[in-house]
């Protein structure tokens, strides 16, 4: 099973002396975002597969959608193949805006994290 997630939202405090404007701080941004939503999805699937053992995404609805024929022979066993279901989980992040100034606004000059 695959399930793409797409996010978008705004960057709107950057405790560092890098422009917000430049792409290699932007790349990076985005990486560490997809990062963490990937690490606390697959977390959320797990959990939701082995220990509630909860088809919370539709997954047998789009597996019969699918594969009408397979899912007739293997509707009764669909919990034990739920459980046991590899998922790729693909995220698709994108900075729709960022603050207006460079500079971190509010914090105090000796906490800015460097480059």
């Amino acid at each position: 099973m695959r399930i793409d997630v797409r996010v978008s939202g705004d960057l709107i405090l950057n405790t560092t002396n890098i422009s917000s404007m430049s792409l290699p701080f932007m790349e990076k941004v985005k990486t560490a975002w997809a990062s963490q939503l990937k690490e606390d999805t697959d977390a959320a699937i797990e959990r939701i597969q082995k220990e509630l053992a909860v088809d919370a995404f539709g997954f047998a609805e789009q597996f019969r959608r699918h594969f009408p024929h397979q899912w007739a022979k293997s509707k009764a066993d669909w919990k034990e193949i739920f459980k046991r279901m590899p998922v790729d989980v693909r995220i698709y992040t994108r900075v729709v805006r960022i603050g207006k100034s460079d500079i971190p606004q509010g914090i105090p000059e000796d906490q800015v994290r460097k480059k």
